[in-house]
């Protein structure tokens, strides 16, 4: 298993993932198990439950943190890298 990988358990009691904040410099902020995601708005809709967000994760075009302000942070560490 990769060192960076992420594993979420889910079952049937796990909330569906909730929008926190849409639009933040182009990704879109949800809440889901417990973590944040920010995950860029041109990927469009992305269902949680089956997608494999690694390529994305590499790409730099998905973060996960355990909150609002540590994915905000990722987010404009790119930004400041282009």
């Amino acid at each position: 298993m990769a060192q960076n990988t992420i594993i979420i358990s889910l079952d049937e009691t796990s909330p569906p993932p909730q929008l926190l904040e849409e639009g933040y410099l182009g990704f879109n902020l949800v809440g889901f198990c417990g973590k944040v995601f920010a995950v860029r708005q041109s990927l469009g809709p992305i269902d949680f439950y089956v997608a494999d967000l690694e390529p994305w994760i590499a790409a730099k075009s998905c973060f996960i943190g355990d909150s609002l302000d540590s994915v905000k942070e990722l987010i404009l560490s790119t930004q400041v890298d282009k």
